[in-house]
Protein backbone atom coordinates (compact mmCIF):
# COMPACT_ATOMS: atom_id res chain seq x y z
CA UNK A 1 0.00 0.00 0.00
CA UNK A 2 1.33 3.47 -0.96
CA UNK A 3 2.24 5.78 1.71
CA UNK A 4 -0.31 8.50 1.76
CA UNK A 5 0.87 10.35 4.67
CA UNK A 6 0.34 14.37 3.67
CA UNK A 7 -1.71 13.61 0.31
CA UNK A 8 -5.10 14.58 1.11
CA UNK A 9 -3.49 18.02 2.65
CA UNK A 10 -1.71 18.19 -0.46
CA UNK A 11 -4.72 17.68 -2.50
CA UNK A 12 -6.57 20.36 -0.27
CA UNK A 13 -4.52 23.22 -0.55
CA UNK A 14 -3.86 22.90 -4.14
CA UNK A 15 -8.21 23.30 -4.20
CA UNK A 16 -7.94 26.11 -2.01
CA UNK A 17 -5.46 27.71 -3.98
CA UNK A 18 -7.13 27.14 -7.16
CA UNK A 19 -10.50 28.34 -5.82
CA UNK A 20 -8.41 31.73 -4.65
CA UNK A 21 -6.86 32.38 -7.69
CA UNK A 22 -10.12 31.89 -9.53
CA UNK A 23 -11.72 34.31 -6.95
CA UNK A 24 -9.08 36.75 -7.28
CA UNK A 25 -9.60 36.20 -11.02
CA UNK A 26 -13.62 36.39 -11.07
CA UNK A 27 -13.07 39.52 -8.52
CA UNK A 28 -10.70 41.65 -10.67
CA UNK A 29 -13.04 41.09 -13.72
CA UNK A 30 -16.25 41.98 -11.87
CA UNK A 31 -14.76 45.00 -10.93
CA UNK A 32 -13.69 46.14 -14.04
CA UNK A 33 -16.88 45.21 -15.96
CA UNK A 34 -19.45 45.61 -13.49
CA UNK A 35 -18.16 48.23 -11.20
CA UNK A 36 -17.65 47.76 -7.43
CA UNK A 37 -20.27 45.17 -5.71
CA UNK A 38 -20.23 43.60 -2.36
CA UNK A 39 -19.95 39.85 -4.22
CA UNK A 40 -16.94 41.68 -6.13
CA UNK A 41 -15.54 42.61 -3.06
CA UNK A 42 -16.03 39.59 -1.22
CA UNK A 43 -14.07 37.58 -4.15
CA UNK A 44 -10.94 39.87 -4.34
CA UNK A 45 -10.18 40.19 -0.45
CA UNK A 46 -10.64 36.46 -0.21
CA UNK A 47 -8.57 35.64 -3.02
CA UNK A 48 -5.85 38.44 -2.12
CA UNK A 49 -6.63 37.22 1.90
CA UNK A 50 -5.19 33.65 0.80
CA UNK A 51 -2.60 34.10 -1.75
CA UNK A 52 -1.01 36.96 -0.36
CA UNK A 53 -1.11 34.75 3.33
CA UNK A 54 0.60 31.84 1.30
CA UNK A 55 2.81 33.61 -0.49
CA UNK A 56 4.13 35.91 1.93
CA UNK A 57 4.41 32.67 4.86
CA UNK A 58 6.55 30.91 2.11
CA UNK A 59 9.12 34.00 1.50
CA UNK A 60 9.09 34.08 5.77
CA UNK A 61 10.20 30.69 6.11
CA UNK A 62 12.58 30.74 3.63
CA UNK A 63 14.11 33.31 5.22
CA UNK A 64 13.88 31.06 8.47
CA UNK A 65 15.64 28.42 6.68
CA UNK A 66 18.43 30.11 5.40
CA UNK A 67 18.70 31.28 8.75
CA UNK A 68 18.79 27.81 10.33
CA UNK A 69 21.24 26.59 7.78
CA UNK A 70 24.14 29.32 8.49
CA UNK A 71 23.71 28.69 12.41
CA UNK A 72 26.37 26.30 13.05
CA UNK A 73 29.15 28.48 11.63
CA UNK A 74 27.89 30.44 14.75
CA UNK A 75 28.65 27.94 16.78
CA UNK A 76 32.18 27.73 17.04
CA UNK A 77 34.29 26.75 20.36
CA UNK A 78 36.98 29.55 20.55
CA UNK A 79 40.40 28.97 22.65
CA UNK A 80 40.38 30.66 26.05
CA UNK A 81 42.39 34.20 26.77
CA UNK A 82 46.20 33.53 25.51
CA UNK A 83 45.35 30.13 23.77
CA UNK A 84 45.30 26.32 24.72
CA UNK A 85 48.72 26.85 26.56
CA UNK A 86 47.77 29.00 29.20
CA UNK A 87 44.84 27.33 30.13
CA UNK A 88 44.30 26.77 33.79
CA UNK A 89 44.43 23.21 32.83
CA UNK A 90 46.39 20.05 33.49
CA UNK A 91 48.46 18.96 30.18
CA UNK A 92 45.77 16.24 29.51
CA UNK A 93 43.13 18.21 30.19
CA UNK A 94 44.63 20.94 27.67
CA UNK A 95 45.39 18.42 24.81
CA UNK A 96 41.84 17.01 25.59
CA UNK A 97 39.73 20.24 25.40
CA UNK A 98 41.77 21.58 22.22
CA UNK A 99 41.46 18.45 20.48
CA UNK A 100 37.34 18.73 21.43
CA UNK A 101 36.81 21.97 20.13
CA UNK A 102 39.05 21.36 16.93
CA UNK A 103 36.88 18.59 16.34
CA UNK A 104 33.59 20.69 16.96
CA UNK A 105 34.82 23.45 14.74
CA UNK A 106 35.56 20.67 12.31
CA UNK A 107 32.56 18.88 12.19
CA UNK A 108 30.86 23.03 11.98
CA UNK A 109 32.79 24.89 9.46
CA UNK A 110 35.73 22.33 8.13
CA UNK A 111 38.58 24.41 9.31
CA UNK A 112 41.16 22.06 10.33
CA UNK A 113 43.25 24.01 13.18
CA UNK A 114 45.64 22.73 15.52
CA UNK A 115 45.56 21.25 18.73
CA UNK A 116 47.75 20.90 21.55
CA UNK A 117 49.51 17.77 21.98
CA UNK A 118 50.24 15.63 25.14
CA UNK A 119 53.84 16.88 25.12
CA UNK A 120 52.14 20.68 24.72
CA UNK A 121 53.01 21.00 21.14
CA UNK A 122 50.93 22.04 18.67
CA UNK A 123 50.42 20.09 15.95
CA UNK A 124 47.98 20.09 12.79
CA UNK A 125 44.17 18.77 14.01
CA UNK A 126 44.17 15.51 11.88
CA UNK A 127 39.67 14.87 11.81
CA UNK A 128 38.83 11.08 12.87
CA UNK A 129 36.72 8.93 10.46
CA UNK A 130 33.52 9.87 13.11
CA UNK A 131 34.18 13.49 12.36
CA UNK A 132 34.54 12.95 9.00
CA UNK A 133 31.25 11.82 8.66
CA UNK A 134 29.64 13.92 11.24
CA UNK A 135 30.79 16.31 8.61
CA UNK A 136 29.64 15.04 6.05
CA UNK A 137 25.92 14.69 7.48
CA UNK A 138 26.15 18.04 8.75
CA UNK A 139 26.64 19.85 4.93
CA UNK A 140 24.27 17.76 3.57
CA UNK A 141 21.55 18.52 6.30
CA UNK A 142 22.47 22.27 5.83
CA UNK A 143 22.62 21.29 2.01
CA UNK A 144 18.86 20.21 2.36
CA UNK A 145 17.91 23.06 4.28
CA UNK A 146 19.05 25.46 1.61
CA UNK A 147 17.36 23.44 -0.54
CA UNK A 148 14.13 23.94 1.01
CA UNK A 149 14.76 27.96 1.62
CA UNK A 150 14.86 28.09 -2.06
CA UNK A 151 11.73 25.84 -2.98
CA UNK A 152 9.95 28.27 -0.40
CA UNK A 153 11.39 31.43 -1.71
CA UNK A 154 10.56 30.39 -5.37
CA UNK A 155 6.69 29.11 -4.54
CA UNK A 156 6.33 32.46 -2.42
CA UNK A 157 7.17 34.73 -5.49
CA UNK A 158 5.42 32.55 -7.94
CA UNK A 159 2.24 33.08 -5.63
CA UNK A 160 2.80 36.78 -5.54
CA UNK A 161 3.62 36.62 -9.18
CA UNK A 162 0.77 34.57 -10.00
CA UNK A 163 -1.95 36.74 -8.06
CA UNK A 164 -0.72 40.52 -9.65
CA UNK A 165 -0.99 38.75 -13.16
CA UNK A 166 -4.54 37.41 -12.09
CA UNK A 167 -5.76 41.01 -11.05
CA UNK A 168 -4.46 42.57 -14.01
CA UNK A 169 -5.74 39.73 -17.01
CA UNK A 170 -8.94 39.90 -15.01
CA UNK A 171 -8.95 43.93 -14.73
CA UNK A 172 -8.53 43.66 -18.83
CA UNK A 173 -10.77 41.20 -19.22
CA UNK A 174 -13.35 43.19 -17.39
CA UNK A 175 -12.34 46.29 -18.96
CA UNK A 176 -12.54 44.53 -22.22
CA UNK A 177 -15.99 43.51 -21.43
CA UNK A 178 -17.33 47.04 -19.99
CA UNK A 179 -16.33 48.68 -23.95
CA UNK A 180 -18.01 45.83 -25.75
CA UNK A 181 -21.15 46.38 -24.12
CA UNK A 182 -20.74 50.22 -24.62
CA UNK A 183 -20.82 49.53 -28.22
Amino acid sequence: MPDWTGLIELCLEAALLALAFAALYEGARRLAALGFTRWTALLLAVGLAILAYEGWASLRLSRTLVLLSRQPAAMQAAEPPGGWERAPLSAAERSKASLNAAALNFRLTGKRGSVLDADGNRVPFQPSDQDLSDRDSLVHGQKGTEDAATQFFERGVRLLACAAALLAIGGAVGFTQRHRAAR
